[in-house]
């Protein structure tokens, strides 16, 4: 019904949540347990069984419910035992059996991202049917193994980004310059709400932290969109910065996809322009990880990992930067030269 009513240049949303709450129909956790038990119907009862009590425990259900997954983390952890659980299946009667060897047996011919969800996923589910007293022992505990190392990060080319704004409309514009001014990441910029932004104080305040002063460029295309916002929607309830057609009559915020969406005619992604705001930075700190982490608020890692990429801390960068279109100001913010 969704398909269809996008197919046709409406708006699904709304009328998804109205049917949903009518009882019309049905609601996204029941599809995810349909489609559990699919999965789970080619494997034998016992092993099924087992494996329910741990798909259970991801949806936060049973005697010591947790925090619940989302759907697509539990679909992606089922989706990637589901060869080995197979393979079980056919040579034992219950995961009791299932031995230390027969776990790190199964990552032979799996590598990088793959192989490290299906260690995490092991783990998981294994430590969960032992939490539960369905298994004696872990047998996934002994099996250690490292997160794949992430790829480098590139710099964008300084053609790409000269004269962005000029080929965007809001809010658009705000979204390049969230992410590659203030190096916000999507979700970040998705979750911002209208109470986090003082446009008169020229502040912004991200994930209920410490307000953060905003570039003269980035405040006026702030206070731009507002006023977008207030003509488009004027009787919208809905509490957050960036609202889009869909959200408008509700109160959920906009997705990632909307945001890649809405700088893609820049043939750019925001998370690029994060990566690249954070390598710029490092650049011009001297690879000093304390001055990224004041500024953005990032973990301690990631920090480190962007002033490893930049080479031997301290080495004279100045004409390398001074061409690169969003370049470190006297204040301290990163000011976006409109073109």
């Amino acid at each position: 019904m969704r398909g269809f009513l996008i197919s046709r240049r409406l708006r699904a949303l709304r009328a998804v949540e109205f049917l949903t709450d009518q009882g019309l129909a049905r609601d996204p956790q029941d599809v995810l347990a349909e489609w559990i038990t699919a999965r789970l119907a080619a494997l034998p009862a016992p092993v099924a069984a087992e494996v329910r009590i741990w798909a259970d425990a991801l949806q936060g259900r049973g005697s010591r419910a947790g925090h619940p997954r989302s759907r697509r983390t539990i679909q992606g952890y089922l989706r990637v035992l589901q060869p080995p659980l197979a393979e079980w299946a056919a040579r034992y009667a219950s995961l009791r059996q299932v031995t230390t060897e027969d776990v790190t047996g199964q990552f032979d011919t799996l590598t990088g991202a793959t192989r490290h969800l299906a260690l995490v996923a092991m783990r998981s589910l294994f430590g969960t049917l032992k939490a539960r007293r369905v298994l004696f022992t872990n047998p996934a505990g002994p099996v250690t193994g490292r997160r794949p190392q992430p790829p480098p990060v590139l710099a964008l080319d300084p053609a790409r980004l000269a004269g962005i704004l000029r080929r965007l409309r809001e809010p658009a514009e705000l979204i390049v310059l969230l992410a590659g001014v203030h190096a916000l990441r999507p979700s970040q910029i998705c979750a911002l709400t209208l109470d986090d932004a003082d446009p008169a104080a020229g502040t912004l305040t991200i994930g209920g932290g410490r307000a953060r002063p905003l570039d003269q460029l980035t405040a006026g295309h702030l206070r731009t969109w507002l006023q977008v916002r207030r003509d488009r929607w004027p009787a919208t309830a809905n509490p957050h910065l960036l609202i889009n057609q869909s959200t408008a009559g509700g109160t959920r915020p906009v997705t990632r996809s909307y945001l890649q969406a809405s700088v893609r005619r820049a043939g750019i992604t925001a998370q690029d322009l994060r990566a690249d705001r954070l390598l710029a930075q490092a650049h011009a700190s001297g690879g000093d990880p304390l001055q990224l982490t004041r500024l953005f608020g990032i973990s301690d890692p990631t920090a480190i990992r962007y002033c490893a990429e930049i080479g031997v801390p301290g080495q004279d960068r100045d004409n390398e930067m001074a061409q690169h279109p969003w370049v470190p100001r006297n204040s301290g913010v990163l000011e976006a030269a409109g073109g």
